[in-house]
């Protein structure tokens, strides 16, 4: 049987009227009565609904060590290399007591990867370093259990959380999808009118990247960009640490630096 043009122009014109009821279903089988995803998927919404606030001691002068995209894996851990560092900034009294890891944590997002994760922290805390990392979209999708074993595995077992000090408040993001939400958003916003410190903040995601780079590499949704900018610049934020791009590059947002901090397995990478 023939089709004409004309009768292939209808079939599609129907189809397309048809997306949005198709679509609207969909979305309508993934969420809840209220709009929040269902079922095994654990969006951001979800995962950093609230922040867990906690204190530490850091009142006299230190330094600290940053590091992004370790992707702990099975033959993949640190180099030698920054275990000879580290011990050679302990020789020369400038040990430090803080370990920022900025997501991308493992490579898989498998316990086994975890494990290794917590054996480098209990290394570094021998040393007398406490560390605190964040989520990375490789903790949240690649095992598809969109970050319920980074949150079991990985001390402080939350997905957001506050670090404030007696001179600094130190604020972890969940950017993972790519994007904060508004409940953690709003946690954030209730958190820092509270806290009159200067505050430096972690994510795994920039908030601007290089436009080569693609969306993928940057925050996604440029009105939640903005209005999260507009947050951190009224409330003494002083420096906007993040990874994922596996290079390096700092950008002037005014009030503060936003600094993209290069991969430890793709370039062994580190600094203080």
């Amino acid at each position: 049987m023939r089709c004409s043009n004309a009768g292939r122009g209808i079939g599609i014109r129907r189809v397309l009227r048809s997306l949005p009821v198709i679509l609207g279903a969909v979305l309508a089988a993934a969420c809840t009565s209220d709009g929040a995803p269902s079922g095994s998927i654990f969006f951001v919404t979800e995962r950093a609904a609230a922040f867990l606030e906690l204190e530490d001691d850091f009142s006299e002068f230190y330094t600290a060590v940053v590091l992004s995209d370790t992707h702990f894996s099975a033959g993949r851990e640190l180099p030698e290399a920054y275990w000879q560092w580290l011990d050679e900034m302990s020789e020369e009294r400038r040990t430090p007591r803080l370990c920022l890891v900025l997501g991308d944590i493992a490579n898989q997002g498998l316990p086994d990867e975890y494990a290794l994760y917590n054996e480098f922290v209990r290394n570094m805390e021998v040393r007398g370093i406490a560390v605190y990392g964040i989520l990375g979209n490789h903790d949240v999708f690649e095992s598809g259990d969109y970050g319920r074993n980074y949150i079991a595995a990985v001390a402080p077992h939350a997905a957001c959380y506050v670090v404030r000090t007696p001179r600094l408040s130190y604020y972890f993001l969940d950017t993972a999808d790519g994007l904060v939400g508004l409940p953690q958003y709003s946690a954030l916003a209730a958190q820092m009118a509270s806290d009159s410190n200067p505050k430096v903040v972690l994510s795994h995601v920039p908030l601007y990247s290089p436009v080569s780079s693609g969306i993928w590499y940057r925050m996604k949704n440029a009105a939640e960009r903005a209005r999260l900018l507009s947050l951190l610049a009224g409330h003494d934020v002083c420096l906007f640490l993040c990874g994922h791009l596996h290079e390096h590059f700092d950008y002037d947002m005014g009030a503060f630096q936003e600094v993209i901090v290069d991969s430890v397995q793709e370039h062994c990478s580190w600094g203080f």
